[in-house]
């Protein structure tokens, strides 16, 4: 059990008390037994005594009550200052991050594979989250979306922005998700896809291999290979998208001009893309 003697009291009403107790380390022993070969064992928090000391103080409440009004003064005190100081440190993060010196950001988009080096060269950073390329300086020639400082980053408690204080990916309306939409939309206004004959019409065209996206599904497989389904996108002379879902591979290079027997099963729009669905497929 605790032991308090008082020591003094002062012109506060403040107690001060040395304290006394078991060792919660060695029990009271003194010694921890796991030790033995280090110094005999002898504990090292209350220096083999079995007991710990220490020294503590208690307040008058009207003192307590004093003393909290002195620690808010000082943190207010100390919160003007820092806010008085966060323009400049804005400032200094806007140039080192990519924005303008009020805060706003330009995303390049489109495909930005072939030029990174010269986005690199213009000050552009890279944005992990959107997985784009973003500059302070509107780039010419280039597609791109302005996004503020205020939807990528919040700010600390004295209004300064820092890296650390990272929007997160989950939040509803994330931007990350706008500049998704604003890829969709450049696709689309670009896309010359237009929506090919007649549903349940049985056509053979000549089209290119453009990709494919695969997926286990839950239709079983066999000797332990999990079942996937295929999504074969092609493209016409035209530019018209086609797509087949299917189980079955397609063991060519991208780019290859196939002969395609199949029939038009739909006409759907896909991120804004006009697209014609076939189904039955033979290369």
């Amino acid at each position: 059990m605790t032991q308090k003697i008082l020591v003094k009291t002062d012109k506060n009403g403040t107690q001060y008390f040395h304290c006394t107790d078991r060792c919660l380390k060695c029990g009271g022993t003194g010694i921890i037994k796991c030790y033995i070969p280090i110094n005999g064992g002898e504990c090292f928090d209350c220096g083999g005594s079995g007991v710990s000391e220490w020294d503590e103080k208690e307040y008058t409440p009207e003192y307590e009550a004093k003393l909290q009004a002195q620690r808010k003064k000082r943190a207010a005190k100390k919160l003007e200052e820092e806010r008085a100081q966060a323009a400049e440190k804005n400032a200094e993060f806007f140039e080192n991050n990519g924005f303008t010196q009020d805060g706003k950001t330009y995303f390049v988009l489109g495909n930005t594979y072939e030029i990174k080096e010269e986005l690199k060269a213009q000050g552009a950073k890279w944005d992990n989250a959107s997985k784009h390329w973003h500059m302070a300086t509107k780039p010419e020639g280039r597609e791109v979306l302005e996004i503020s400082v205020d939807e990528m980053y919040d700010t600390d408690y004295a209004g300064r922005y820092d890296w650390r204080y990272w929007k997160s990916f989950t939040e509803e309306g994330h931007y990350s998700k706008k500049i998704e939409k604003a890829e969709q939309e450049l696709k689309a206004s670009k896309s010359t896809s237009e929506y090919f004959g007649e549903i349940g019409d049985k056509v053979e065209l000549q089209l290119t291999y453009v990709h494919t996206t695969s997926w286990e599904n839950a239709y079983g497989g066999w000797l332990n290979h999990p079942s996937v389904t295929n999504l074969h996108t092609f493209k016409d002379a035209e530019g018209n998208i086609f797509t087949w879902k299917t189980a079955s591979y397609i063991d060519v290079e991208y780019g290859t001009v196939l002969t395609v027997k199949g029939t038009i099963k739909d006409h759907i729009t896909y991120k804004g893309i006009k697209q014609t669905v076939l189904t039955r497929c033979k290369m």
